[in-house]
């Protein structure tokens, strides 16, 4: 990788190889640092394709890395569970993944506010392809060709706004440290996150962990949740039984419930909470959590004030005495 340098993907390819090899041999903590390297190189590409990249290409290069980063999720699994700095890391991927795309769309609609006459109306046009490509996606027999010509267009009309604007996308490094400042007492922050796992090769299992902050925390803590098949033999089981399975979706005496997969191995976590942040991630999106219900019949958004976010990082930037700031994003 030296005719390169360490700042390229052949070099984050290397790193990874390293770090199997490592973990075939039982050499946790080479394996584990090798990971780390190949997580700093492609985290340093990601911000520097933000700066001209347009949202669905950035989206795009996040989803072909996505290989990699479920290999290094899976090392920190295997062998960094008992290192807080390797756990506080995993929560800064959490919010930097989750807050990029994020980050992108608030900070060119700032930047738009001061922005020279010519540029706004740059920015006018692009919003106005936005609305009607979405207008087209909700049309089925919508021409491909004709959207795939309003893509195109949107693109190189966002990557123009990147170029002429003075913002530096993908620059904010959130840590877990800066939102847990932000937290208040009975408050806590969850980062859903989902991958594959590797053993040190890819497997079939998707995990879901939950990664945890809490104010008065040294740091975050890992909670490995459940494998996605678990939830998706809820879900896939709809169509074939009707009201029953809405029954047993959230039937807290059910062998094995939602609330048993998912929010139970929390409730440890979170004595003294009333209000939690969350970022869900994969399948959850398609679980309404306030309506988990405990063994005792207590609905999950019966006993916490639970604001569903983008991103955690979002925390960052919110006023705490504000009652309109981002801390409110989505309240069940």
């Amino acid at each position: 990788t030296s005719a390169f340098g360490e700042n390229h993907l052949l070099a984050a390819i290397n790193h990874q190889l390293l770090a199997e090899l490592g973990w075939e041999l039982g050499q946790s903590d080479y394996s584990l640092s090798q990971a780390n390297h190949t997580n700093d190189i492609l985290r340093s590409l990601l911000v520097n394709s933000a700066k001209h990249l347009s949202s669905n290409e950035l989206q795009l290069n996040l989803l072909n890395h996505q290989k990699r980063f479920d290999f290094i999720q899976s090392t920190r699994l295997r062998y960094g569970l008992d290192q807080k700095d390797q756990i506080g890391t995993a929560f800064d991927d959490a919010v930097f993944f989750t807050g990029m795309l994020l980050e992108n769309a608030i900070q060119l609609a700032k930047t738009m506010a001061h922005a020279p006459d010519s540029l706004k109306q740059v920015f006018l046009n692009w919003t106005a392809l936005q609305r009607r490509l979405g207008d087209a996606y909700a049309q089925p027999g919508f021409e491909q060709a004709a959207i795939k010509d309003l893509e195109g267009r949107a693109e190189d009309l966002e990557k123009e706004l990147l170029r002429h604007s003075t913002i530096r996308l993908g620059g904010d490094r959130t840590s877990w440290s800066e939102i847990r400042n932000r937290l208040q007492e009975g408050e806590a922050a969850i980062e859903f996150v989902h991958f594959s796992w590797n053993n040190p090769r890819s497997t079939d299992s998707v995990l879901y962990v939950a990664l945890m902050l809490r104010s008065e925390w040294e740091a975050p803590a890992w909670i490995t949740l459940f494998e996605e098949k678990q939830v998706l033999s809820f879900i896939e089981a709809e169509n074939s039984r009707g009201a029953k399975y809405v029954e047993d979706l959230f039937d807290p005496d059910a062998e094995t419930s939602l609330y048993n997969i998912i929010w139970q191995p929390l409730e440890q976590y979170l004595e003294g909470v009333d209000r939690i942040y969350f970022s869900p991630s994969g399948i959850l999106h398609r679980i309404p959590l306030a309506a988990l219900e405990n063994e005792a019949g207590q609905l999950i958004g019966d006993r916490f004030v639970l604001h569903q976010m983008g991103s955690t990082r979002q925390l960052k930037h919110s006023d705490q005495n504000d009652p309109n700031s981002s801390r409110d994003a989505l309240i069940f």
